[in-house]
């Protein structure tokens, strides 16, 4: 009895586990996952059955985002620039301003054009720095000495008597620090770029009725200059300087109002004829040995030039330094070969003694003027150290 009391018991579990296992059902369980890549939606649904083997089903959805890139053609309006100088029609000054004035137009293809207008055309020669400053003008070719009463050091970057000679102003310029200097010389100005525009070669030293050999000579004299120039030879050599514009200076030599005086390079003098009304014509031009024009944009236009063009016009400053000193070398050559020819004019070469007095003469000034201003002291020191590298160069590697 108790036996198969066991029995049905055993039976009714076992059963009812059986049923339960018959009865048993699928059952889904669904996971959706959500993954965002980017633009990559990916739903994944995931089917399972208890103590089953697992189904998988995965759905991939892709949404793609699409890029479109809308060229819009169209012609941009060229920057057109109005460039200013002191220069008169035809010098070295003006032909070197025109041709950076083209080599820009050129090379950007027309996207910057620059007008280049002499002395007096668009404003006075002694107008030029303001009118660029406050933006009468978009730009100007310029020497930094004209404005000396402006920036005191301005004559060490263009026109120093007993200076540098163009490859030293260039490689001051470029290696030196002189650019940096030169922008720091404005910087109170409303310039947004400043830098060289084309280096002139030597002057005459002057045009005279009187022959100078040696400092003696310079006693007395009425001779027309201004600058650094004119004070050397006024505090230190007893010259009766004269200061006169550009345009005076051949009727005062030719009246005889004053007995000699400096203006410009052989090539130009030479225009102005300046061998038919004087004796003689002493070289090299020491106290010039190079003139160094600059360059000076309004800062409200540099800032909005595109960053590609002030690249350009800064590339083509370089390229018109380079490409004028060649011309003006060869005008200059051929001005002196008329010189020498000349049987009125006398060609004097200034004696070697004469110059190295000229040098220390020279010296003196600037070291009285360094210690009067700081910022002279520091362009002079910069120019003395590099000078003192490059005749260390130069006395082993030039023959």
């Amino acid at each position: 009895m108790r036996t198969n009391l066991l029995f049905v018991l055993l039976a009714v579990v076992l059963g009812g586990s059986m049923v339960a296992a018959a009865c048993a059902k699928e059952i889904t369980v669904t996971e959706t996952v959500t993954k965002t890549a980017a633009a990559v939606t990916i739903t994944e649904t995931v089917t399972a059955a208890p103590e089953a083997p697992v189904t998988v089903t995965e759905t991939k959805t892709t949404t793609k985002t699409v890029k479109e890139t809308v060229t819009i053609t169209g012609v941009m309006e060229p920057v057109k620039w109005i460039m200013v100088s002191p220069w008169p029609v035809g010098s070295a000054g003006q032909i070197a301003a025109d041709s950076l004035a083209r080599l820009v137009t050129e090379t950007s293809g027309g996207r910057l054009v620059i007008e280049s207008y002499p002395g007096g055309a668009i404003v006075g020669p002694k107008e030029c720095f303001d009118a660029t400053h406050d933006g009468t003008v978009d730009l100007m070719h310029f020497t930094a000495h004209t404005w000396v009463g402006k920036t005191p050091a301005a004559p060490l970057f263009s026109a120093k008597p007993m200076g540098f000679n163009y490859l030293q102003w260039v490689g001051w310029y470029e290696w030196g620090g002189g650019l940096e200097l030169l922008a720091e010389m404005y910087e109170k100005y409303n310039f947004g770029f400043v830098g060289v525009g084309a280096i002139q070669t030597p002057e005459d030293f002057c045009w005279s009725h009187k022959k100078i050999t040696s400092l003696e000579d310079f006693k007395g004299l009425k001779f027309r200059t201004k600058g650094f120039w004119g004070e050397i030879l006024s505090k230190y050599l007893g010259a009766s300087v004269v200061t006169l514009a550009g345009a005076e200076v051949y009727p005062a030599l030719e009246r005889g109002v004053i007995d000699a005086g400096e203006y410009s390079t052989p090539a130009t003098d030479l225009k102005l004829a300046f061998n038919d009304i004087c004796e003689y014509v002493i070289v090299p031009g020491m106290h010039q040995p190079a003139t160094v024009l600059c360059v000076a944009i309004n800062k409200d236009r540099w800032e909005a030039l595109p960053s590609d063009l002030q690249a350009l016009f800064d590339a083509c400053t370089k390229a018109t330094t380079l490409k004028e000193f060649g011309g003006m070398v060869l005008d200059d050559a051929a001005a002196l070969k008329v010189f020498v020819d000349d049987p009125t004019t006398e060609v004097v070469i200034a004696p070697q003694e004469m110059r190295q007095e000229l040098r220390e003469a020279a010296n003196r000034l600037y070291d009285e003027k360094a210690a009067e201003d700081p910022f002279f002291a520091k362009v002079l020191e910069s120019q003395r150290e590099f000078e003192e590298l490059w005749n260390y160069w130069q006395n082993y590697m030039y023959y």
